[in-house]
């Protein structure tokens, strides 16, 4: 998945570090980051590159990958840069290097929490970054917010050797999907899993198992994976604001699904296709 980036290490450590010449850095604006794009991949820019504009006074640390530090740059507006483009989270869903792929990702939405938290939400004061956390803090009252992450769940539904497959009404690319949904107050992942189920294709499951987790900084959402078992009438209904397509699809019908690396949908319906020995 876009995470597993081995060997490289990912460390996530909140840190105080000045940026210096060599350091990445991700400028962000507008809901876009700023590329240099080669033949077959990409690159993101170093601080010395920016560095004699004046314009590395507002960057901040990020995260480490390998040891070497990334840094934030928010912009109000795009501006052209020569060399560079203007890319959005998409653009990096099949691109290599991987490493850099989820860094790019990562820190887009981070920018877009900041760019959503610069006033208070109780007394609209403006917001400061805080030294120690990474967090941003209300002068005034004291307020604290924290980077947001929606929970939500995949869901891999057998029935036999047949696993349920869905297409979205209106989804970024026509792939078949496994249900899946946001997790709601007061709930569980296991509930989550049974009132999704029943909501998006009216059916009832059993044997909830977890699978895995996965950060999707696509679209701000943790990733926590399930298998679970039809239990009782296989007749789907559809909710058809929301989905085009359900159906069940035999073991020997799944097709490999190319760039498996990328997301726990993808890794979930081939390890379904791969195991029968597991379910």
């Amino acid at each position: 998945m876009i995470q597993d980036i081995y060997p490289h290490i990912y460390r996530n450590e909140f840190e105080t570090t000045l940026p210096t010449a060599e350091d990445a850095l991700c400028i962000v604006a507008a809901g876009e980051i700023l590329v240099k794009e080669t033949a077959e991949t990409f690159e993101l820019p170093t601080c010395k590159d920016f560095e004699k504009s004046g314009s590395l006074e507002n960057a901040h640390f990020l995260f480490r990958i390998d040891g070497k530090p990334f840094f934030l740059m928010r912009l109000e507006s795009k501006q052209a840069f020569e060399g560079y483009t203007w890319v959005n989270r998409k653009y990096f869903r099949h691109k290599k290097p991987k490493h850099l792929a989820f860094a790019a990702v990562t820190a887009m939405q981070l920018a877009g929490w900041y760019n959503a938290n610069r006033f208070c939400g109780k007394c609209a004061t403006p917001m400061v970054r805080d030294d120690k956390e990474r967090m941003v803090k209300c002068p005034n009252c004291g307020q604290m917010v924290y980077p947001r992450l929606n929970p939500a769940v995949i869901i891999g539904i057998y029935n036999g050797d047949k696993l349920l497959l869905t297409q979205y009404k209106n989804g970024p690319t026509t792939n078949f999907a496994l249900v899946a949904g946001f997790t709601e107050i007061g709930e569980t992942f296991e509930q989550t899993v049974s009132r999704e189920v029943n909501e998006e294709v009216g059916l009832k499951v059993k044997n909830i198992r977890y699978y895995k987790s996965q950060p999707w900084s696509f679209t701000d959402t943790l990733l926590a994976g399930f298998y679970c078992e039809l239990d009782g009438d296989s007749t789907i209904k559809l909710e058809q604001d929301e989905l085009k397509f359900g159906g069940w699809f035999n073991r020997k019908e799944l097709e490999p699904i190319e760039n498996n690396d990328l997301s726990l949908t993808n890794e979930m319906i081939n390890y379904f296709r791969d195991n029968p020995d597991k379910f």
